[in-house]
């Protein structure tokens, strides 16, 4: 199957990407406003990729320490956008 929108992104470069395969966390940073780039569905945990962007990682720190406030129709909305992509990244392979 050919996909001419495909684009190759590392999975170790941390310093242009920010990773994590917590479907969670995803979406708390998709309803903060960052998008995902790209997800890597060929190993058993997907992996999320983002650009990296000013306040990722402390948008990210922030959901784990349980401080995040985002939306609720922007979380709800982050997920099934998500699960969307997410099912279609798998589909693919």
């Amino acid at each position: 199957m050919k996909h001419d929108d495909i684009t190759y992104i590392p999975l170790d470069d941390n310093g242009h990407y920010f990773y994590s395969s917590d479907f969670d966390e995803c979406t708390a940073l998709c309803a903060a406003g960052f998008v995902v780039e790209s997800i890597d569905s060929t190993r058993t945990r997907s992996v999320f990729i983002f650009k990296k962007r000013e306040g990722i990682e402390e948008t990210s720190s922030a959901y784990f320490a349980g401080t995040l406030t985002v939306s609720a129709l922007k979380l709800a909305a982050a997920r099934r956008a998500l699960k969307s992509r997410l099912y279609r990244a798998r589909t693919i392979y």
